[in-house]
């Protein structure tokens, strides 16, 4: 299900020389590598087993960028699915966070925060599933 995944580091050539030696016994090695001048931003290089790189890692620093994964769907149906799965799930998880919060006797300001912080991460992975929709499996 999982296509591929890739996230920053802060040492680019540390890095790919740990995930080249760490992943052998896992039958990874470096498959694919792109340069700066590629990219636009910064090297990248893709570990992988059978020619597919699936484990990257890009030199753009820290891990203080996002984390990048990619989900295989086999057609464009299926990609209607996920995005109907995520908007039920932000409609079900809002109706759920205001009856929590509604039937909170305790800590209002707290059960209020961490709904209201829920409702927040589950409209952001609704609008990343909107945007995976227009994007992906054409």
């Amino acid at each position: 299900m999982i296509d591929h995944m890739g996230f920053s580091v802060s040492d680019y050539e540390r890095a790919k020389a740990f995930y080249a030696k760490a992943l052998a016994p896992l039958g990874y090695s470096l498959i694919m590598e792109v340069t700066a001048e590629q990219t636009g931003h910064a090297a990248a290089a893709g570990f992988g087993a059978d020619g597919k790189p699936d484990f990257w890692i890009g030199g753009e620093g820290a891990m203080n960028k996002p984390v990048h994964v990619a989900i295989h769907a086999k057609d464009r149906a299926t990609v209607g699915a996920f995005y109907k799965a995520a908007i039920d799930y932000e409609d079900a998880d809002a109706n759920r966070a205001a009856r929590d919060s509604a039937d909170n006797t305790g800590d209002s300001d707290r059960a209020a925060s961490w709904n209201s912080a829920g409702q927040s991460a589950t409209r952001h992975h609704a609008a990343d599933a909107r945007a995976w929709r227009n994007t992906a499996a054409g």
